[in-house]
C-alpha cells in the first residue's frame, strides 16, 4: 500500500463567495447508488469522472448528481444547499451523498443563526422553483450558483453563511 500526498499553503485565511455565480445542470446518466459506501468519499471516481466529461462539453461550471431513485445527491465535487421558501434544504445522507466537513459546519452555522434547515430527500424539480442554491466544499467553502436551466438564483443567503463561516 502507498500514498502520496500533495500540499500547498493558501496565502489567504478566509473564504470569498464566488463572484460569478455557477452554471449547472443534471448528470442523469449514471446515478450515484445509495449504500452504506456512499457518503465515503472512495477511489471508485467513475461517476464524477463520466460527470465531468459530461461538463465539459457541455460548458457548464458544475453538474448535480442523482442518486439512484431520481433524487438530488450532490455536485461533482460539493454538496448542495437548496434555499426554498425561507427554509434550507441539504440532501440527506441516506440519499448518498458525501459527508462533507463544510456540509456539516453549514449545518452546524444555520442551526446558529436560526435559519432552518432540513436534511431530506429533494426532487430536483425544486431547483425550479428555490429562490437561491449553492455547493459547499472544505477548499472552496460556499460557492453559489447563478443558474440551472433558465432559473437564476440570488445569492443573499451564501454571502451571510460566508461571512459567519470567516468568523470561525
Amino acid at each position: 500500500m502507498g500514498y502520496c500526498i500533495e500540499m500547498q499553503s493558501v496565502d489567504e485565511p478566509r473564504y470569498f463567495l464566488n463572484s460569478k455565480g455557477l452554471i449547472m445542470d443534471i448528470f442523469t446518466d449514471l446515478p450515484k447508488a445509495t449504500n452504506y459506501l456512499s457518503n465515503i468519499k472512495t477511489c471508485n471516481s467513475l461517476i464524477y469522472v463520466m460527470a465531468g466529461i459530461f461538463k465539459e462539453q457541455n460548458k457548464l461550471d458544475e453538474v448535480f448528481l442523482l442518486n439512484q431513485n431520481g433524487f438530488l445527491c450532490e455536485a461533482g465535487s460539493s454538496n448542495v444547499f437548496v434555499w426554498y421558501n425561507n427554509h434550507l434544504y441539504t440532501p440527506a445522507l441516506s440519499e448518498g451523498c458525501v459527508e462533507g466537513i463544510m456540509r456539516q459546519v453549514i449545518i452546524n452555522i444555520a442551526k446558529e443563526n436560526n435559519i432552518g434547515v432540513t436534511e431530506a430527500q429533494i426532487n430536483p424539480d425544486i431547483l425550479y422553483e428555490a429562490d437561491e442554491v449553492f455547493l459547499t466544499n472544505a477548499t472552496r467553502g460556499i460557492q453559489c450558483v447563478m443558474g440551472y436551466g433558465v432559473k437564476r438564483y440570488f445569492n443573499k443567503l451564501s454571502k451571510t453563511l460566508v461571512e459567519e463561516l470567516n468568523k470561525l
